[in-house]
């Protein structure tokens, strides 16, 4: 019976983690809005691996929604940057939103773009 019951749990939990994405057209965007720390974030990356200048999303244009996250974040995509997933994180406390590009069959395949809530990029992060 104990392992019957971690089976369906375990099964349940995998379909979750499955349906959480929707597949749109080859490329995969997660439905759900996933917690960060943007300080940890910045601590981790902003010395050696990341971009904090020369952006391309410098006019506030203030987000609202994930839908809003993405578009704002695809502007500053390198020139013919393929992915194939997208996650979206939110930083409540610091108003950071960062989605993630990321081709799920590269090694370090990613980009990250951090925007604050009026839209400003603030760190890009290339290859995680």
């Amino acid at each position: 019976m104990k392992k019957y019951l971690i089976f369906t749990i375990s099964f349940f939990i995998i379909l979750t983690i499955i349906t959480a994405c929707s597949n749109d057209t080859e490329i995969q965007i997660c439905s759900e809005i996933r917690n960060f720390s943007y300080n940890e974030d910045f601590k981790m990356y902003a010395d050696d691996f990341a971009r904090t200048d020369g952006f391309k999303n410098i006019i506030e244009s203030p987000i609202s929604s994930k839908e809003d996250a993405i578009e704002l974040a695809k502007i500053e995509l390198f020139d013919k940057f393929e992915y194939n997933q997208i996650i979206v994180y939110y930083d409540e406390s610091s108003d950071i939103w960062l989605v993630l590009f990321h081709t799920r069959e590269v090694a370090g395949g990613c980009l990250s773009v951090y925007m604050d809530g009026n839209g400003l990029t603030k760190l890009i992060v290339a290859g995680e």
